[in-house]
């Protein structure tokens, strides 16, 4: 179930009104949201989106978001707000019982961990929710925290990158480093504030080439190195 919201009625907001191109597969988009269980009304995640800053930003159709809120997002314009609920199947899925599991309380004991029901702990590198502890054994639910549940997505369309830069900028902010994008033609830099390994700057690298089709050749500078090479110099 869908529905329309009201426009904002800011200078800012009213420009991204007038912006009249709708949301496609392999667009890079930053989006406002408020998310909600359907039932219970109660607030489980947000992100706001303020004078350029905040949000969520990700590509459409790489599965980056839940499949129903893409779904929804799909084929909507900038600057409009919407309300979107989706069914359980379309949000987190339903609780397998197969990730309900037994676990020995003494592996907890020994990694310093006083189980409690409630208690969000990890093992095995698959985060979980304490049931109960009893006899020795702890009941461990491993499915996510909104497993089984119908949930309710308020959003709006903040902003269609369009300029190569502007996306390119928008990919470095989603790999969650920090730094600065000059383009020139096919060519792209990134001088990064901190270091990077390798692997990463190469995934880096890959996705700007495959998600910003202006560019083909992607180069990375870090802050740190280059004022290694000043003081070396002096």
């Amino acid at each position: 179930m869908e529905e329309k919201e009201g426009r904002a009625d800011t200078n800012e907001e009213t420009d991204r009104v007038k912006d009249k191109r709708k949301v496609k597969k392999g667009d890079i988009i930053t989006i406002s949201y408020a998310g909600y269980d359907a039932e219970s009304n109660s607030l489980f995640d947000a992100a706001a989106y303020k004078d350029g800053k905040g949000g969520l930003t990700f590509i459409v159709g790489r599965g980056m978001v839940l499949p129903g809120l893409e779904k929804a997002i799909e084929g909507r314009g900038v600057g409009e707000s919407y309300t979107v609920t989706l069914g359980v199947d379309d949000a987190f899925g339903r609780k397998q019982g197969r990730l309900i599991q037994l676990i020995p309380t003494s592996k907890f004991k020994k990694e310093g961990i006083k189980p409690i029901a409630g208690l969000r702990v990890e093992i095995d590198g698959i985060q979980g929710s304490v049931i109960s502890v009893s006899g020795g054994r702890t009941l461990v639910d491993f499915n996510h925290p909104l497993a089984g549940r119908s949930l309710k997505y308020a959003f709006k369309i903040e902003r269609i990158y369009d300029k190569p830069a502007e996306k390119t900028e928008a990919i470095l902010s989603m790999s969650g480093l920090k730094g600065s994008v000059s383009v020139n033609g096919a060519d792209a830099k990134v001088e990064l504030s901190s270091e990077a390994d390798k692997p990463v700057k190469e995934e880096l690298a890959k996705t700007i080439r495959e998600n910003v089709k202006e560019i083909e050749n992607v180069s990375f500078t870090e802050k740190n190195k280059e004022k290694e090479k000043e003081g070396a110099n002096q």
